[in-house]
């Protein structure tokens, strides 16, 4: 696709999401790298904690390790690294409500591996049992 001057190809959206839990991944990451994104929603009233991975083989655009502040008093859980990412207009849609209602995890891609697995959500009860689910390819 024919990129404009600021980087963002034609018919995708440059999007910045708020990384949560993976501060070792997040010092790794380059311009140029691919990314899953997972989404993990905590422990609510009468719900299990969940994730699930809802986007695969997303192009890094821009890191910015130190983050930005994410409130005071009791609520504040320091600098929050945030990623900016190349998705599809359906996808960025995706990534901005997990944005703002869940935790967002980013998993490093082999930049070789160019596969997309269909996965399911894992719940805290499956895991404690032994019998999370498989991705299914």
């Amino acid at each position: 696709p024919n990129a404009a001057g600021n980087g963002v190809p034609v018919g995708y959206r440059a999007i910045s999401v708020h990384v949560f839990d993976s501060s070792g991944v997040v010092e790794l990451l380059r311009p140029g790298q691919k990314v899953d994104v997972q989404v993990y929603q905590p422990k609510e009233s009468g719900t299990e904690p969940e994730v699930r991975t809802v986007l695969q083989d997303l192009a890094v655009l821009s890191v910015r390790e130190k983050g930005v502040p994410t409130g005071g008093g009791a609520q504040n859980l320091g600098l929050i690294p945030v990623v900016t990412l190349l998705a599809k207009p359906a996808e960025a849609d995706i990534l901005a409500l997990s944005d703002s209602a869940a935790r967002v995890r980013l998993l490093l891609r082999n930049p070789l591996d160019e596969g997309k697995a269909r996965t399911a959500p894992v719940r805290m009860p499956q895991v404690l049992r032994g019998d999370s689910p498989r991705s299914q390819e």
